[in-house]
């Protein structure tokens, strides 16, 4: 995986799911290496989990968020849809494909993906007030024709 730029990093710290006191041996390592910055390391660590069949909806988002990291779409785009296959009503995975769109520009589908995220159930405030501004940051560079 290329190294990530300074951008992207912060928005995995944003992201609360990482400092869950849940998880397991491995993804605790995990965790460790992403907060150490080593993020192609925590990368691999996550693989490792998914191979022995502990494959679930946080795992396939901490891989996507490692992805956005170091500006990866295709592994952001494989890992959210897994997220969501495995855990419908999560948010996350909607703002994290929201925040890839707006990266590359594609305005409409980044307010599609904000909004889809809105009508999850059990949304955190802090979490409803960061989409709904995202959401209207996409729906403002909407070009009219």
């Amino acid at each position: 995986m290329p190294r990530p730029d300074s951008e992207p990093v912060c928005a995995i710290c944003d992201n609360d799911e990482f400092n869950a006191a849940e998880s397991g041996a491995e993804s605790g390592e995990a965790e460790r290496q992403m907060m150490e910055g080593r993020f192609d390391q925590a990368y691999r660590s996550l693989e490792e989990e998914v191979a022995r069949g502990r494959e679930d909806a946080r795992t396939a988002l901490r891989m996507a968020w490692l992805g956005f990291a170091c500006r990866d779409s295709r592994v952001v785009e494989t890992w959210c849809h897994e997220a969501i296959r495995l855990e419908p009503d999560s948010a996350e995975p909607h703002l994290l494909l929201g925040l890839v769109m707006m990266r590359g520009e594609r305005w409409p589908e980044a307010a599609e993906e904000f909004g889809t995220g809105l009508q999850k159930p059990g949304l955190r405030l802090e979490r409803r007030a960061r989409l709904e501004t995202l959401c209207a940051g996409a729906v403002a560079r909407i070009p009219e024709w």
